[in-house]
């Protein structure tokens, strides 16, 4: 059940409040050099050629502990519905192991490609893209290029909107090499930069959260 919107804004807003302390702070300061190095370190295992995964599966083989805090729960009659609801008692709290399920094995994978290519009306993209703080060039002139292209072979819609969306899923491509036509001023997005996982899980159409899903 998600909490009334005013509660989720102001725990979203005190978290980023922490997190730009802990990272600013000047006692806090080797803790932000070191947020910095993981993340900078982290950009340079992907280069272009080698796998990324889109989608995973829970690996049941492994699990973590953790100590679940709770309290004890009973069913009561509701004053309103006259059927049972469940009313937790504060005075009787508890603390239990519970398994934690938080391995993941890939199962769809896509190789990394060196650049991508966005024809030049595509907009609504591109403003992503920029918001995102993605590195492009443009095509200096009508140009011929052997590609790797993707096609729409198929893919589900959700039923109903979540959040004012009706995503698309298990969306299947076809893949083929082409040479095809670009024009002048069409976009050249290389991955070989910071935005590289952005791209990756935003341009590859079976990725969860592509800009087509």
């Amino acid at each position: 059940m998600l909490k009334p919107y005013k509660q989720r804004v102001e725990s979203t807003y005190e978290f980023i409040k922490s997190m730009i302390e802990i990272t600013e702070e000047e006692e806090e300061e080797e803790e932000g050099d070191r947020i910095t190095q993981i993340r900078n370190e982290q950009t340079k295992t992907l280069s272009a050629g080698e796998t990324y995964p889109l989608d995973w599966t829970i690996d049941t083989t492994q699990f973590s502990t953790l100590k679940f805090k709770g309290f004890e729960g009973e069913m009561i009659p509701s004053e309103i519905t006259s059927s049972d609801r469940l009313k937790y008692d504060r005075s009787k709290p508890f603390t239990k192991d519970v398994i934690y399920q938080n391995y993941f094995t890939p199962t769809t994978e896509v190789i990394i490609p060196n650049a991508y290519i966005i024809p030049q009306g595509w907009h609504n993209v591109m403003e992503l893209l920029e918001l995102n703080t993605v590195e492009f060039t443009q095509i200096k002139k009508d140009t011929i290029l052997n590609v790797e292209s993707y096609k729409i072979a198929g893919y589900d819609t959700r039923i109903s909107a979540y959040k004012g969306h009706y995503s698309h899923f298990n969306t299947k491509i076809i893949t083929s090499e082409e040479t095809l036509h670009f024009k002048k001023v069409d976009y050249i997005i290389k991955t070989d930069q910071q935005a590289m996982r952005y791209l990756l899980e935003t341009l590859e159409p079976t990725a969860q959260d592509s800009i087509f899903n």
